[in-house]
């Protein structure tokens, strides 16, 4: 099980948090969950897990959330991005 990326960013020193916008314009939950997204597209791909259970897998709180995440990044959803890349 990967940790949950919430609880990463929940424990970063306070010296990160403040180069986070040096290295990426992205906020430190914003950079987490791009990249629980993008570590997420595997399993997506290559197993046979349902969206709740990659979800949970990479750290999101339901699936719900994961597909809204999702769609926000890649501008479809999970089943979407599944069945366009199969």
């Amino acid at each position: 099980m990967h940790q949950s990326g919430m609880s990463f960013v929940t424990t970063l020193p306070a010296p990160m948090t403040t180069l986070f916008p040096i290295r990426t314009p992205d906020t430190p939950i914003r950079y987490v969950t791009k990249l629980r997204l993008r570590k997420s597209l595997a399993d997506l791909l290559d197993s046979d897990a349902c969206i709740t259970d990659i979800a949970y897998e990479y750290g999101f709180c339901g699936a719900s959330y994961y597909c809204e995440s999702f769609h926000k990044y890649y501008g479809m959803s999970p089943l979407q991005y599944k069945k366009r890349t199969i």
